[in-house]
């Protein structure tokens, strides 16, 4: 008995329950021979609960109006022909030596009419993916080429940089005169340029002397050895003069000039800041006997602010000028005598207090190391002699 089916007229098999084409259930009893057009079935179709399409739903009855539904064509062959679906890249080609099984009916019914939505996504998914091993094969020259790029970068940095250090190395085959020649070292009678005479040895420069390290010895015998600079005395050097004197420091045109170490035969030593050839500016004065002088000088004298301590242990700090105490000062003896004022010449002068180690106590005037003109003395015993004071003696 021959099946077809009420909704799309395609033929059935017997034993059909839904149509492989449209997916419309099939009942027994409505099964007949189709006319020439296919009837419209009165009973909506309905979806079997235990079909569960999961890649795509199933096409419900307003989306089979809208559908084309092919015209019949009567076959003479009993096998079931099915729609050719249309394919992204190539035409779904039937094979008939193979029908259709029970099987492939169900899976067919799966499958929604050509030209949907979801087959076109069903399409895209079977697109194939490109191979990432073509994608790093076509990398693979980029990479070589990258690092055959910076192979020749470095090597031409290489060359860069050795002919660089070949040209600095490279010696000159014929050097040029310098316009003010070095001459060889000389041993010779030389004049320098303040008029001093004697034997000079060092180097020469257009006939003068100019030498880091030369020497040079006076004709009362007294030795210089240092640096020689427009044929005179400049920069660093050691003057040793016949009497046993040493100096050792900056220099200019022959005269100390800058910082130095001046040494006595004595035993005295300044060591300190030197201009035009004397004491001046901070420096340090050590008597032979062991007194110290730590501040200010000028013109060879102690002049300013600065700190004298006697080898016997007493000690001044104040102001000082004329290589003398003047100016406010503070003396502390060694037997705990203590003055804190005005000092004139050395000499105690002016507006003090002095303190002596029994207790007594002196405020007022001064003169020439002696208590004169207006006074206070109050001793450790609470006397109080308060008045006129003349040459260390109350009068009253």
């Amino acid at each position: 008995m021959e099946n077809y089916c009420m909704n799309c007229g395609q033929r059935l098999y017997d034993s059909a329950m839904f149509c492989i084409y449209c997916g419309a259930q099939v009942q027994q009893s409505s099964l007949q021979q189709p006319s020439s057009a296919p009837v419209q079935s009165e009973q909506p179709y309905f979806q079997p609960q235990q079909y569960q399409p999961q890649e795509a739903p199933v096409v419900q009855p307003q989306q089979y109006q809208q559908y084309q539904q092919p015209q019949y064509q009567p076959q003479e062959n009993l096998i079931a022909q099915p729609p050719q679906y249309q394919q992204p890249q190539q035409q779904y080609q039937p094979q008939e030596s193979s029908p259709i099984q029970p099987q492939q009916q169900f899976q067919a019914q799966q499958q929604p009419p050509a030209g949907s939505a979801m087959e076109q996504k069903k399409d895209e998914k079977k697109k194939p993916t490109p191979d990432m091993s073509s994608k790093k094969k076509s990398k693979l020259p980029i990479i070589l080429g990258g690092v055959g790029g910076l192979l020749i970068i470095a090597l031409a940095v290489v060359l860069i940089v050795t002919n660089v250090f070949g040209l600095l190395d490279k010696q000159p085959s014929t050097p040029k005169e310098p316009e003010n020649k070095i001459e060889n070292v000389v041993d010779q009678s030389l004049a320098l340029e303040n008029g001093d005479k004697g034997r000079y040895t060092g180097a020469l420069k257009d006939g003068k002397a100019e030498d880091e390290n030369g020497k040079f010895v006076f004709e009362n015998g007294d030795i210089y050895t240092g640096s020689f600079k427009n044929n005179s005395i400049n920069g660093t050097g050691t003057m040793t003069w016949t009497n046993g004197d040493i100096y050792v420091g900056d220099w200019k045109n022959g005269i100390r000039e800058g910082r130095g170490t001046f040494t006595w035969k004595s035993g005295h030593k300044y060591n300190g800041e030197w201009v035009n050839g004397k004491r001046d500016g901070q420096g340090t004065m050590t008597w032979a006997n062991g007194s110290q002088y730590v501040g200010s000088w000028k013109d060879d004298e102690r002049d300013g602010q600065g700190t004298m301590t006697w080898a016997n242990g007493n000690k001044y700090v104040g102001m000082w000028k004329n290589d003398t105490r003047n100016g406010q000062g503070t003396t502390t003896w060694t037997d705990g005598l203590v003055y804190v004022g005005d000092y004139v010449d050395d000499a105690i002068s002016g507006q003090g207090t002095m303190t002596w180690p029994n207790g007594d106590k002196y405020v007022g005037e001064w003169k020439d190391n002696k208590k004169d003109g207006q006074g206070t003395l109050t001793k450790a015993d609470g006397t109080v002699q308060q008045g006129q004071w003349k040459e260390d003696k109350f009068v009253g």
